[in-house]
């Protein structure tokens, strides 16, 4: 339907000579693109709403966006599995929170391995997906603003804790670099990993 839709708005641009018939293709990926976002953002905003998640929903999106568009790591095929899965996520991410805030191992636990997942992120600093589509000094560069980026978050992590702050907002945090871990090592167990090195793409599957 998103598709659908998006062709209709760019041939009525190009059929009043707003666009050049090379344009379409582009004009339509970016309508695709922004449209698809906003879906998400507004079903998110709704979640939030119902679930009454706004302060933590908030500072798990930006942790994790921020994060993630600097890690890369495992991508759905299709618009359709990646709207589902954040969904998903987010519903989990509320549920989680409620069930073990007040439980200290539980806190205490994951502490431990956001601490753990904030190292796979600095060892691995990024994984190169075809939708990503970087060469070798573009990963490398987004490597080191990946970990400088899950460096930052740690440290807030931290000084969260000593200010001994509401445990739901620490944990919006750490769950967001969890997450972005566990996406990066899908990514390498499916062999969606791709580094293009001048004309060359070479998949890792291993």
């Amino acid at each position: 339907m998103i598709e659908r839709l998006a062709s209709i708005l760019v041939n009525a641009l190009y059929e009043n000579n707003f666009i050049l018939g090379t344009q379409r293709e582009d004009y339509a990926y970016a309508f695709i693109t922004e449209a698809e976002k906003i879906i998400t953002i507004f079903s998110i905003i709704i979640i939030s709403t119902f679930e009454k998640q706004y302060l933590n929903s908030f500072l798990f999106s930006v942790a994790f966006f921020c994060l993630r568009h600097r890690t890369g790591g495992a991508h759905f095929s299709t618009f359709k599995k990646c709207y589902v899965g954040t969904l998903i996520m987010y519903i989990c991410l509320f549920r989680f929170i409620q069930l073990t805030k007040h439980n200290d191992m539980f806190v205490n636990i994951l502490f431990g391995v956001t601490i753990a997942s904030v190292v796979i992120i600095i060892y691995i600093g990024c994984v190169n997906h075809y939708n990503m589509n970087m060469n070798k000094m573009e990963l490398e560069a987004n490597k080191k603003r990946a970990r400088f980026t899950v460096m930052i978050e740690l440290g807030f992590v931290i000084y969260l804790i000593l200010m001994n702050a509401n445990i739901e907002t620490i944990e919006s945090i750490e769950l967001a670099i969890i997450v972005c871990s566990v996406l990066m090592i899908i990514a390498k167990i499916m062999g969606q990993e791709v580094m293009e090195i001048g004309q060359e793409e070479i998949s890792w599957n291993g």
